[in-house]
């Protein structure tokens, strides 16, 4: 997994040097790279439509693993910058879990952590790069509310 991981991300660093140039009017497939919280780096794929997208991630990391899945709305489009806000669902895996210190908040548990995990986000896309805030909550890790932070590309296919 941490060949296919090096090589994906070369393959994005490559594609970095490229204009990226979409069309509005068409459905567009995007593969991406995104860093932060929940996993320390999730590989993504999604599709455009005109106003609603999709997409579904997977991550692994040392002794953890998990996926997200996110529905989006775009709330405005042009054709170097999109706003969206969206809903996500995800799972996430640690084993041997000690003690983990995120932005704000601290966790201490011992043995394997099963989370699962829902919330709502806004992202702002600029020519591909983005940041995404979000707030989710569910069971292990996330018992309370969360704040998850992301940034990443996205390469159009």
């Amino acid at each position: 997994m941490k060949k296919i991981c090096l090589t994906y991300l070369l393959i994005l660093i490559t594609g970095l040097s490229y204009p990226q140039e979409k069309d509005l009017d068409q459905d567009n497939y995007r593969l991406g790279i995104v860093l932060g919280s929940p996993g320390p780096i999730l590989l993504s794929f999604g599709q455009d439509f005109d106003k609603y997208s999709y997409r579904f991630g997977i991550s692994e990391w040392r002794d953890s693993y998990g996926t997200q899945a996110e529905f989006i709305y775009n709330i405005y489009r042009r054709e170097t910058f999109e706003q969206h806000i969206e809903i996500l669902a995800g799972f996430n895996y640690s084993e041997n879990q000690v003690d983990i210190k995120y932005i704000f908040i601290e966790s201490h548990h011992g043995g394997n952590v099963y989370s699962f995990y829902s919330g709502v986000g806004y992202r702002l896309n600029w020519t591909n790069i983005f940041i995404q805030g979000s707030i989710a909550a569910g069971t292990g890790n996330y018992a309370y509310p969360r704040l998850l932070l992301q940034f990443g590309y996205y390469f159009n296919l």
